[in-house]
């Protein structure tokens, strides 16, 4: 059985991390987060079970989600970055319902969990661009022309993901 990364949307939403014999894996950053937000029992017996690793991704692994976050001009926090790169490292599947990390983890080839909202159907790829005179940038910030804040559209789309790219959530 693989193992399964979570986020703080998985654990919020009550993903079955009392499923024994599962192993889940996350950052400490990501159990801080969720720990001031204990809202069931389940929750926080997960929690206090210790059913749920803590771990640090390793910087090869970084490296590569930010290579494919680069190719999908997707912007992840440090944190999304970290949780992908774990999937990654231990060749897990990952349980979020963020579309950034869904999007980058499907780029690099991860077997998404959806766990609250319907993931992704397919991979894109984002262009920045100013909406006042239409010039295109490689990321966000500011137009270098006329100073207009910067919005993103889909640049190109990888076509529908095949199944084998989704799991259910077991709640």
């Amino acid at each position: 059985m693989k193992p399964i990364v979570v986020d703080a949307s998985a654990i919020i939403n009550s993903f079955n991390l009392l499923n024994f014999g599962q192993k889940f894996i996350t950052t400490p950053a990501v159990l801080d987060e969720v720990r001031g937000k204990k809202r069931n029992e389940k929750i926080r017996l997960a929690l206090d079970l210790d059913s749920v690793e803590q771990r640090l991704a390793k910087n090869e692994f970084i490296e590569k989600v930010r290579l494919a976050a680069k190719q999908t001009n997707d912007m992840l926090s440090k944190q999304d970055e970290e949780l992908i790169a774990l999937a990654l490292e231990h060749n897990a599947e990952i349980a979020t319902d963020d579309y950034g990390i869904q999007n980058v983890a499907a780029k690099i080839g991860l077997v998404i969990i959806a766990v609250g909202e319907k993931g992704i159907k397919e991979i894109l790829e984002w262009q920045h661009y100013c909406p006042a005179c239409w010039k295109n940038y490689p990321t966000s910030g500011v137009c270098g022309v006329c100073g207009t804040p910067l919005k993103r559209k889909v640049r190109q789309t990888s076509g529908l993901l095949p199944s084998s790219f989704h799991s259910e959530a077991k709640k």
